[in-house]
């Protein structure tokens, strides 16, 4: 028995599990459960097999069949298209060649009714030409008759009004560079005024240093020859038997004796008096006390409000700070926003001037219909690009002639709109950017000119400008086929040079053409009309950007109003504030109690004072007596403190010595420095003196310049008037000139039009005869062609008839037939392609792979699922035998704790898992006494552990009880009183069972 109790006791967790488990029935599945977990292993196995097979040799087999009947399904398909397709456009060919043959005759007629309505057009245009050359004639002699001295005499007073004017501009101009010349300056002397007193100010603080180290040093001097003096002066009275008292004075050491008892006896007085004094001043400062509280009440209730009003100035000043705003920031702003506007008046009158000199340049016009996009036209061509070098400006004027004041838009349809409804103010030649067609010089043309002459000295006139992109095409019109040269020599070997032979123009404005053109010579006077042009960019780039910052201004103004209100609103709040918080304090001061409050403050710094001084005379008085015992000592040995004070004496002389001599050396040392700084501050004073009298001169200079500037500008307002009227008058006199060369230049161009368009018909002629031979070769190919066809291809005869019908397989409208014909060499190459890799037998041979691949598949299927059902009926069970077991724990650990509690009373006993496990992990069985439970079963005696392994049995039998039950000396080991609770034990928990 007592192996057994020994061999329970020593079970582990998994152990006493297992007896729960046979106790519940369920031993016998887990043993059924590993066979089950076999045989799926096997089916396992058996399905790595089969998918193995499947995709090692099954699945690429098919593939590969299934490739193989892809490609040969397809080249079936191509096959059968490119059939279709090449009968269509050999059908195609036969009815082309048949309706060629067909209008033959028809196609001729026409080509020769056109040549003799073109030659009918020639000799129209030849005869209308004769008759524009007699009104040429006619013009040029009413041109001379209208042409006359008048017109030059008013041109030679333009001029001599124009240089008038270019002179008075040029004075004001040179006046007006002199006053800014003169501010500059003025800016120049201010800056520099501005360094030298910075200069000054850091060489004073420097000197103020300097200084204060040397006096310093001066002063260590002093205070040192001084020691040293004293020490002499010592050391001789020393020598003659004076000694030196503590207030420097010498003395013998009995009259030292006598002033310290006399300062002591003085000091004990000067104690009663002031004692006698203070007891006065308390006594008063009580009275003024009392006096003070019966004021208190007014006063602290006037103080409160004086707080208060602090508290809120304090306040307001804060919301004043938080204030995003600089006072006065907005006038600030507004007196820079009116120095703008007046600049901006400027400049707009600049620019309005030079308009109304050059009114050509103003290319205006009226919206032709609504939201009318003002983008597409560009505008002249002039004003559409910008000199990389002045220099050039004449050159490229000259090259671009007239062409310069003509105008851009985007397309002819723009350009139609605005000559229909644009209301255009004089006549405009509009260039269409989509119709323009220029040309750039070849590149080795270019690098030929430059090896010729020198990269220096010529330049693709394209290159001396710069555009936006977009009006490429423009430019190249313009200036793409032309070179500026540096003088008439390079301009001429560029331009009549055999390999070249390109108009070339000079910087100075000679133009040579190989045509055999020369222009030039004497050109008008002035600065060119691109550079003008330059000058205005510049001044309208600087009027948008003063336009912008307006802008921005008044932006900033608009956004700073309200904040300079409510800025300007507090702070005349904190202002009057300021002033109320002034007159309370004021008033506190003037009350009864603010008097009471300063006597009161007056008797306690006097009291304060007083006992400061009894004090100081105690100590005093202290020091005296002390003083007094010490030189009655000395007057004891008086000889050898002679000489002991003599040694001393002698001693701190050299060393007083020693320093005196250091101190000076160092004074001298900064003597020198001191004397620099105090001859640069001299001149910086100076200097800035001397500024100060430049500046003034300065700005008297400039308001002689204003004032001689403001004369000038009459004089230039009255030289453009005079100019206005004479160009008027020219302007008047050169109307009917202008209309009479309009008119000859209308007739020329018409002319030219008609040379033109005579040249164009006799190359229509030479096209026209080309034709016609051309048609009728045709017309002999075609026959040999439908020969040939219908000999090659008997199907057309029986078919010819469908060619061209609407709707039918022939029908070419409805399908491009040169589009089939590039599909036909398409398909041919992919005929040609899929035939070398296709194989006939695929589509035998790929029904019976898929019949043994479908039946392998049906296999896997089966094996699957039988093994999805050995699974679940597992994961059935298992759940089924958590239940038995947890059940039975449940059981067992009841009667367990039941049957130990009646074996042993006041203990307790389960069987519980491990920390961290769970019951289907283990079990462990624990014991408790009085509600202490022990940490393991080897604290309970001998006969303890038989009674937990005897309820741990007896609790298993318990669970599925047996009708008898035979105990053989189960209490062989235990007591009398153990016995009887067997007893007990057996009679309440086996009631159902018969026990021997």
């Amino acid at each position: 028995m007592q192996g057994r109790i020994t061999k329970v006791l020593n079970m582990k967790p998994p152990e006493i599990l297992a007896m729960i488990e046979e106790a519940a029935g369920t031993r016998m599945y887990e043993c059924k459960k590993q066979q089950a977990q076999k045989t799926i292993e096997k089916k396992d196995a058996k399905l790595i097999e089969l998918n193995a097979v499947i995709n090692e040799e099954i699945n690429p087999k098919l593939q590969k069949m299934h490739d193989e009947r892809s490609r040969y399904l397809e080249y079936q398909k191509v096959q059968r298209e490119l059939e279709y397709h090449t009968r269509f456009h050999i059908a195609w060919q036969y009815y082309s060649a048949q309706e060629v043959r067909g209008k033959t005759k028809e196609r001729l007629e026409d080509v020769h009714r056109n040549v003799q309505d073109i030659k009918q057009k020639i000799k129209d245009g030849e005869k209308e030409i004769q008759d524009l050359d007699q009104q040429t004639v006619d013009l040029k002699e009413k041109k001379n008759m209208e042409g006359g001295s008048k017109l030059q005499a008013l041109e030679m007073e333009l001029k001599a009004k124009e240089k008038e004017e270019a002179e008075v501009v040029a004075a004001h101009k040179a006046n007006h560079d002199s006053v800014v010349s003169e501010e500059k300056k003025k800016k120049q002397l201010e800056q520099s005024l501005r360094v030298d007193e910075a200069s000054l100010s850091v060489k004073e603080a420097e000197l103020q240093k300097v200084q204060e180290h040397f006096h310093e040093l001066k002063d260590r001097d002093t205070a040192d020859a001084a020691a040293l003096a004293t020490a002499q002066r010592k050391f001789q009275n020393l020598s003659t038997g004076l000694m030196t008292d503590g207030d420097g004075g010498d003395s013998t050491l009995q009259d030292q004796l006598m002033a310290a008892k006399q300062e002591e006896a003085q000091a004990q007085t000067e104690v009663k008096q002031s004692q006698m004094q203070l007891q006065h001043y308390q006594k008063e400062l009580r009275e003024k006390q009392q006096e003070l509280e019966q004021t208190a009440t007014e006063y602290e209730k006037d103080r409160r409000n004086l707080e208060n009003m602090e508290k809120e100035h304090a306040n307001m000043e804060t919301q004043l700070q938080k204030i995003q705003y600089e006072d006065g920031h907005i006038e600030q702003l507004q007196d820079e926003r009116q120095q703008l506007l007046s600049e901006i008046r400027k400049l707009k009158e600049k620019i309005d001037t030079f308009e109304a000199r050059y009114p050509h340049l103003n290319f205006q016009y009226h919206d032709p219909e609504h939201n009318f996009k003002r983008s597409a036209v560009k505008g002249l061509i002039c004003k559409l690009f910008k000199l990389k070098e002045k220099h050039a400006a004449t050159a490229l004027e000259v090259a671009g002639g007239e062409r310069l004041f003509n105008v851009i838009v985007d397309t002819e349809v723009t350009a139609k709109k605005l000559l229909q409804k644009g209301q255009l103010q004089r006549r405009t030649t509009i260039i269409p950017l989509n119709k323009i067609v220029g040309h750039s010089l070849d590149q080795s043309t270019v690098r030929l000119a430059q090896q010729l002459v020198g990269k220096e000295n010529v330049h693709t006139a394209l290159s001396l400008i710069e555009y936006d992109p977009a009006i490429h095409p423009a430019m190249q019109w313009v200036f793409g086929q032309m070179f500026i040269c540096k003088d008439m020599e390079t301009a001429k070997k560029i331009a009549f040079h055999e390999r070249i032979l390109k108009k070339s123009v000079t910087l100075d404005g000679d133009v040579f053409d190989p045509s055999g053109t020369l222009s030039g010579g004497a050109r008008k006077k002035g600065t060119p009309l691109l550079e003008l042009l330059e000058d205005v960019y510049k001044t309208q780039e600087e009027l948008n950007s003063k336009e912008q910052r307006v802008a921005e201004i008044d932006n900033k103004i608009k956004n700073l109003t309200r904040v300079a209100e409510r800025y300007r609103q507090l702070k005349g709040e904190l202002e009057l504030m300021t002033y109320k918080v002034e007159l309370v304090r004021r008033k506190l001061q003037q009350t009864v109690h603010h008097q009471h409050q300063e006597e009161v403050d007056g008797l306690k710094a006097k009291i304060v004072e007083l006992e400061e001084n009894v004090n100081h005379c105690k100590q005093v008085q202290i020091v005296s007596s002390k003083k007094a015992k010490e030189l009655e000592n000395k007057l004891k040995d008086a000889k050898s403190i002679q000489e002991k004070a003599l040694k001393n004496a002698e001693n701190e002389m050299k060393e007083l010595k020693r320093k005196s001599e250091e101190s000076r050396s160092k004074w001298k040392q900064r003597e020198q420095e001191f004397e620099t700084l105090n001859l640069e501050i001299n001149e910086l004073k100076a200097s800035i003196e001397t500024g100060h009298a430049q500046i003034q001169a300065s700005k008297g200079a400039i308001v002689q310049l204003t004032e001689q500037g403001g004369k000038l500008q009459e004089q230039v307002a009255e030289a453009k008037a005079s100019v206005q009227k004479f160009m008027s008058e020219v302007k008047a006199q050169k109307g009917t000139f202008t209309a009479i060369t309009k008119e000859i230049q209308q007739i020329e161009q018409r002319k030219e039009k008609i040379i033109k368009d005579n040249g164009d018909f006799e190359l229509e002629i030479k096209k026209l005869e080309h034709e016609a031979a051309k048609i009728q070769a045709d017309s002999k190919e075609c026959n040999s062609k439908v020969s040939a066809l219908e000999h090659k291809y008997s199907w057309i005869k029986e078919e010819k008839r469908y060619f061209g019908n609407p709707g039918g397989n022939y029908d070419f409208k409805e399908k491009d037939p040169r589009e089939i014909g590039k599909h036909i060499v398409k398909l041919q190459e992919k005929s040609e392609k899929l035939g070398r890799n296709i194989d006939t037998r695929a589509m035998n041979l790929l029904g019976k792979e898929e019949e043994q691949y479908a039946d392998l598949m049906k296999r896997k299927r089966t094996v699957e699922a039988d093994k999805v059902k050995i699974i679940t009926v597992i994961k059935e069970l298992d759940r089924k035998k958590k239940e038995a077991v947890r059940k039975a724990w449940e059981q067992v650990n009841k009667d367990f704790g039941s049957i130990f509690s009646t074996l042993l009373p006041g203990a307790q006993g389960c069987l519980q898992p491990p920390e961290g496990m769970d019951v289907l992990d283990g079990l462990e069985v624990k014991v408790g006494f009085g509600g202490i439970w022990k940490d393991s079963l080897g604290e309970l005696s001998g006969g303890q552990r038989s009674l937990v392994a005897l309820s741990l049995i007896l609790a298993m039998l318990l669970f599925k009880p047996a009708p008898i039950y035979i105990l053989d000396e189960v209490d062989a080991a235990l007591d009398l009183s153990h016995t009887q609770n067997i007893g007990n034990m057996l009679r309440t928990h086996f009631k159902h069972s018969q026990v021997w």
